[in-house]
This record gives C-alpha cells, structure tokens and sequence, in this order.
C-alpha cells in the first residue's frame, strides 16, 4: 500500500486516511498525489469518510462528482457498503490517474456512476454509454463470495 508525508508533522499517512496520528484533519490531493491539512474536504466526508479534497468548501470531489446516483439511505447497510464501494473508486480513480485518465488535463468524457443498494429487488450491475451502475451489496464479503461463485450450483459431481 502506498505510504504519504505527513503535511504536519512525523509519521506516515495511508490513501485512506482522514486524519493524522496526532488527530489533525487532512484530506487527499489526487492532483498533486499529497495530503493537506485543513483544505476545502469533500461535502461526501462526513456520511460515507470520503478523504479527498474539493474544489471549495460544501462541494464534492473530483471521484464523489462522477456519482449521479446515490443508494437509498433507508434500505440496511446501504450508506456503510457505499463508502466502501465509494472508496475502491477512489483508489482506481487514482491509479488511472497516473495515466492522465479523469484528471484536469484529460479532455475525455467522465464516466457517471450510478450507486444502487439491493432492497426488494436485486441492483442490476453494468455499462453503457458512460454510465457504470454497482451494487454496493457487493462490498459485504458474503455477498461478493457467494454471487461470485455461480457456476458451483452447475458443478457435476
């Protein structure tokens, strides 16, 4: 995993990271690949821990924007499966980002996500024309393992 200077003092921050050991806020620079202390945070911080900075204070970041579509907050685990679904996101914005993809200087089209918790009915995932719906399901290890595996049921033994 990737280890950062702290902007204020010893230690070693990590890409997840809110805070530093000693407590003081920080955030994510996705641009200059750095954290800050105290920069404008993403309006997403408080309800799913989104650590990136944004371009002024209330607004989201670069990574929470390309979100049109949230989960339903009232169907169970859905805000807890979102920030982690939301924060494997970053981390793959990020990485594309060392290829120049969904940063500034990149004049592509940003893809759209749509984030879908499975209540009554199953979040159908998939892409098409820039839009990527996910289930954030997926993030509870139960469900990943098991929907993971559905040619076992086929096996014959």
């Amino acid at each position: 995993m990737m280890s950062f200077t702290n902007p204020v003092g010893s230690g070693t921050l990590w890409f997840h990271n809110l805070a530093t050991a000693e407590g003081t806020p920080v955030a994510y620079d996705p641009q200059a690949r750095a954290f800050l202390p105290m920069p404008p945070f993403c309006a997403n911080r408080v309800i799913i821990g989104c650590n990136w900075i944004a371009p002024e204070e209330g607004a989201f970041c670069r990574a929470c924007a390309m979100t049109a579509l949230a989960p339903d907050p009232d169907i169970p685990n859905a805000i807890d499966y979102w920030a982690e679904t939301e924060a494997a996101k970053r981390w793959v914005i990020d990485n594309l980002g060392r290829w120049h993809w969904f940063r500034p200087e990149d004049p592509g089209t940003r893809p759209t996500f749509h984030m879908l918790a499975d209540g009554n009915t199953l979040a159908a995932m998939g892409h098409g024309d820039g839009v990527v719906t996910m289930s954030v399901s997926e993030a509870d290890p139960v469900v990943r393992i098991s929907a993971g595996k559905p040619w076992m049921n086929r096996i014959e033994r």
